[in-house]
């Protein structure tokens, strides 16, 4: 594994790193040297999986690595002419090195143990719905760009956001990678490294202090919520803290670009004349792969540039700076076009309040407040609008500061940074009262993620402004108390969780059906032993017919007709003339796999289908 990790290393220093240094020398913009090696790695990051979109669209993905290589070639050219300067490696490097290792050891622990074969044969996953999915929908894209549904099969993949799947793909098609090692270890400890790395230039930006910049590192790794207080978990008041964001991928690989994004305009906004056109091609770069990672940090960062043109505009009185929000805005509809996102007007549902009542009544939130909730009930029923208001604004503080934690001390220095940055907080913050997702109800709640970064760091800035050193330590002390219980607790809880195991004798079975080279062939599952994950589509790394009710209604598919369809053909009381025009209407579906449960029953021979695996438990057939 060791070695494997290496070789990882080596791909995104050439795949990413090199290229980025590239992209950046282009804007001819001088930065601190650790600065631009970090910004490099993410603009690289950026640009590959731009590449390998367009290419992997137009059909031409295997030229993404040759046209990489080649930037490398042009880069150590570069290079070789220019005379190397040795860094000088300074005790604050080893500071920062040292707390950001101690933040991936904590942010990969949680889930690295998955995808490990335990002594008897079966495998341990921590957690399998959203895991299942990405690991899926990476094989998917192995295959083909644009993916079809790996769930839902074999339609096309709609109104999703896969540009962490496809980056990851990359690796697992060029590297030779184990996707469990690429999925659970390696990406996870890029990422979690990437995210204490941008942290700490954009707080060194901010504050001007680097021992102040490694405090908001660190405080951003083990900063929980208030949700020791009352006794409940990290996400009592709603928010998933830092610290276990590398449960959603996409969030981990956009957040450390979101912020290399904001620290790129932090420039931009005040600098002038010819040079700000340069930075531009970072900013629309940045831009537009993030509405591909995750469109939320992309409508946040695309209001960001908005805000920041215009005051621009308002002091230049130059119409041109507004060229870059409507170049964004011409990016943002181009990625919805060209993604699949064909259902945009039905993303979002105006639900004002909605988190916050939900945190009040919800059993896993705060829960049990019967008082509080009858009270609203009561003002409801006699239709008192001014009572339900009254009750939102006493809970909007609870929110806020119960999500935030001690970074809601940060709040304070808003008006010690630009005001588009604070317009970004702000929207962050709120934008969950206002608006729920259809389908996944509570997934606008991930706006708020992207503010947990930007408060830690305005609470460090708070920090700087006390000028007696001693009260400064003995603040940072006290903070660093007080944030610390939630995400102990949370740690103490996940290494006790060894999460679902999979049995030898179902790994066995898919990985007949692994092995078989025909990459469009489907399995097809009951619907109710898939219906909560990609289970089966990830250990036969092939596409399953249905799986997974969820990701199903969120990317819009008529997934209620197709329960139907698949518990009719596996029913005792169907007719066999059912279910032989049901295979001939889906001929890709290869394979059949069903567990021995109580509603088992063996599929008749003149389906056509053979038995080529058995055993007490399950059994799998395969197309004649």
């Amino acid at each position: 594994m060791i070695i494997d990790f290496l070789r990882f290393t080596f791909l995104i220093t050439v795949f990413c790193f090199l290229p980025g240094t590239l992209i950046v020398s282009l804007t001819k913009h001088k930065i601190h040297r650790f600065d631009n090696i970090v910004v490099s790695l993410i603009v690289g990051v950026a640009g590959f999986i731009l590449l390998s979109f367009l290419l992997g669209y137009a059909g031409l993905r295997f030229l993404a690595i040759p046209l990489v290589l080649l930037l490398d070639v042009v880069v150590l050219l570069r290079l070789l002419k220019k005379k190397l300067i040795r860094p000088k490696l300074r005790w604050i490097h080893g500071l920062i090195t040292l707390v950001i290792v101690l933040g991936i050891i904590c942010q990969v622990s949680l889930n690295s143990g998955s995808g490990i074969q335990n002594p008897d044969g079966s495998v341990n996953f921590t957690e399998t719905r959203d895991s299942f999915w990405h690991i899926a929908l990476i094989y998917e894209l192995a295959r083909q760009i644009p993916p079809l549904h790996p769930g839902f099969a074999p339609e096309p993949l709609n109104n999703y956001h896969y540009f962490f799947n496809l980056f990851a793909s990359q690796f697992y098609t060029t590297g030779g990678f184990d996707i469990y090692d690429l999925y659970y270890r390696f990406l996870p400890v890029f990422m979690s490294g990437l995210l204490g790395a941008t942290v700490f230039v954009l707080a060194r930006k901010i504050i001007k202090n680097e021992l102040l910049s490694v405090t908001a590192v660190f405080l951003t790794y083990f900063t929980g919520s208030f949700g020791w207080i009352v006794g409940r978990g990290e996400s009592a008041f709603w928010v998933s803290q830092t610290f276990t964001m590398l449960m959603n991928p996409p969030l981990s690989l956009s957040l450390p670009i979101f912020l290399i994004g904001i620290y790129v305009l932090y420039d931009l906004y005040v600098i002038y004349g010819k040079r700000q056109y340069r930075l531009w091609l970072l900013v629309l770069l940045i831009s537009l792969v993030l509405n591909g990672i995750k469109i939320y940090a992309g409508l946040l960062f695309l209001g960001g540039i908005s805000v920041m043109s215009f005051i621009k505009f308002i002091k230049t009185k130059s119409i041109t700076i507004l060229l870059l929000p409507l170049i964004s805005i011409a990016g943002f509809i181009f990625y919805i076009k060209l993604g699949g996102i064909n259902d945009a007007g039905n993303f979002l549902t105006w639900a004002p309040g909605w988190f916050l009542r939900a945190m009040m009544e919800a059993p896993d939130r705060l829960g049990g407040l019967t008082d509080w909730t009858l009270r609203e009930e009561t003002y409801l029923a006699y239709n008192n609008w001014f009572g339900v208001w009254r009750l939102r604004l006493l809970e909007l503080p609870i929110f806020i500061a119960g999500n935030l934690g001690i970074r809601v001390w940060g709040l304070l220095m808003m008006t010690q940074i630009p005001f588009y940055l604070s317009a970004v907080i702000v929207v962050s913050l709120l934008f969950p009262l206002f608006f729920v997702q259809n389908g996944s109800i509570a997934n606008t709640i991930q706006f708020f993620y992207y503010a947990l970064p930007l408060t830690t760091v305005l609470t460090t800035l708070l920090v700087s402004k006390i000028k007696n050193t001693a009260w400064k330590i003995v603040i940072i002390i006290v903070l660093i108390i007080i944030a610390l219980p939630t995400t102990i607790s949370y740690c103490q809880a996940a290494c006790f969780n060894k999460g679902a195991a999979i049995s030898k004798e179902e790994l066995s079975a898919m990985e007949i059906v692994k092995k078989d080279s025909d990459q469009s062939a489907i399995i097809f599952v009951p619907p109710v032993d898939n219906i909560h994950s990609l289970k089966t589509g990830v250990l036969s790394a092939k596409r399953v017919w249905y799986a997974d009710r969820l990701m199903a209604e969120n990317t819009h598919k008529l997934f209620k007709k197709r329960e139907e369809e698949g518990e009719r053909f596996f029913s005792k009381n169907e007719n066999l003339l059912y279910k032989q025009q049901f295979l001939q209407q889906y001929p890709k579906i290869k394979y059949i796999y069903q567990e021995k449960n109580i509603n088992y029953q063996k599929l008749p021979e003149k389906l056509l289908f053979k038995v080529i695996y058995e055993t007490e438990n399950n059994i799998l057939y395969e197309r004649m």
